[in-house]
């Protein structure tokens, strides 16, 4: 079974169902590390397989593109602006990812 297709397909819902703001990059995240870790004790192997290809698509690779060229056009206050979210983005993506991964810690110490 794809369960990388499948996570990345889940995480792209949940992203996109909640407007694309800094909450939705969190809770696409927190999607994706919970179905990862699912995933993961299903078919008796590590998350970090299902981590990787499921959040490569999350990632907001665009607007970090889009700073870099706001840079390139001496647009300052664009170019910071876009790479806080592009940042922030990628800060609550690592939180979720990392929440998730303590819970079924913990889970499976007790």
């Amino acid at each position: 079974m794809h369960f990388s297709a499948i996570i990345g397909l889940c995480g792209y819902i949940v992203y996109k169902a909640l407007n694309q703001s800094f909450f939705a990059y969190f809770a696409c995240g927190l999607v994706i590390g919970v179905l990862c870790e699912i995933a993961a004790r299903i078919t008796k192997s590590v998350a970090t397989i299902y981590f990787a290809s499921g959040i490569i698509p999350m990632v907001p690779g665009l607007t970090l593109y889009r700073s870099a060229e706001y840079f390139v056009q001496k647009n300052y206050t664009s170019a910071v602006y876009t790479l806080i979210e592009a940042f922030g983005g990628i800060g609550a993506i690592a939180l979720a990812l990392t929440i998730s991964s303590l819970l079924f810690l913990r889970i499976r110490k007790n």
